[in-house]
């Protein structure tokens, strides 16, 4: 059995942004879910009588990744969706190649499928 989906642009946008943010909040969700006393590090005392700790649970590559993957695929998206454009913007027209709106023409003149327009002095439908 084999699986295809026709995805369209926007839908495969809004996938790579969830998938960043839901990296970052799994992250640190899976600190979050670390017991406190497990987080209770060992100390070590300096030289000048300073206390530190041995080693911290949360690094700075939890904090450049929290900042960076989200902002680098907005980043990536925006400027991707800049190249695609035309494949954002919906179709407005009836269909028929004539530029018309689904309804009515700009200038507010009646089309055979919708009637006369009430500004047109017709009746609405």
């Amino acid at each position: 059995m084999k699986l295809e989906l026709e995805l369209s642009t926007r839908e495969q946008y809004i996938i790579a942004l969830s998938l960043s943010v839901g990296i970052v909040a799994g992250l640190w969700f899976g600190i979050l879910m670390i017991p406190p006393r497990a987080l209770d590090v060992p100390m070590r005392f300096l030289d000048d009588g300073a206390v530190a700790a041995s080693y911290y649970p949360v690094t700075n590559t939890h904090l450049f990744v929290s900042a960076a993957l989200p902002l680098a695929t907005a980043y990536l998206v925006r400027n991707h969706a800049r190249d695609d454009s035309d494949e954002l913007t919906p179709d407005r027209s009836d269909g028929d190649g004539d530029g018309r709106d689904c309804a009515h023409d700009l200038d507010g003149s009646s089309t055979p499928e919708f009637g006369p327009h009430p500004l047109d002095g017709g009746d609405s439908a």
